[in-house]
């Protein structure tokens, strides 16, 4: 990743508006750890291209990264005032609002997130923990109905998943994620 980075910073001495080279750059900074010249790249892609929602999201999603949970929230809410069809737009915003305390709120991005795509692990299984939270157990059914089959989720994910299983009582399919 680094020998990336190198290669896309040499590159953007030559052409420093260049889209494809800032947003590699950016990805791979992000995927190395390096947040700060992450948040550069994509604070300078969202000046280049502001109608773009899911630089604004990735922007957002650094400064999460950075404890900077005010300026991160006004960079999803940006990005979601902007035509998109993406929903981990949603679902980033909806965890980073979790992490200021506000799960109603989160619940609702999660939400619309499943509006956007009804398949989406991350965004189903986010809005039922959040159902549960809130105290919405027949919605938090209906988003992790029985025997759902679900593609391979990331540990974090599984994690989560089981959670809302054992909230909904379902200790054995829980158990089965968990093997």
């Amino acid at each position: 990743h680094e020998l990336s980075a190198q290669l896309c910073s040499a590159a953007l001495q030559a052409v420093p508006d260049d889209e494809a080279f800032l947003t590699l750059l950016a990805m791979t900074l992000q995927s190395c750890g390096r947040f700060d010249g992450a948040t550069d790249a994509f604070r300078k892609l969202t000046v280049l291209r502001p109608e773009v929602a899911e630089y604004w999201s990735n922007l957002g999603l650094m400064l999460r990264h950075q404890k900077n949970f005010l300026a991160a929230e006004e960079m999803f809410r940006h990005a979601v005032s902007l035509p998109h069809d993406v929903p981990d737009i949603l679902v980033n915003y909806g965890l980073l609002l979790l992490d200021m305390g506000r799960p109603a709120e989160a619940r609702m991005k999660f939400l619309d997130a499943c509006e956007l795509d009804g398949h989406s692990a991350d965004a189903r299984i986010y809005a039922a923990l959040t159902c549960i939270q809130c105290g919405d157990i027949p919605r938090a059914e209906t988003l992790i109905p029985p025997a759902i089959t679900w593609p391979a989720l990331e540990p974090e994910l599984r994690l989560e998943l089981t959670k809302a299983l054992i909230h909904l009582g379902r200790i054995a399919e829980a158990e089965s994620l968990l093997q």
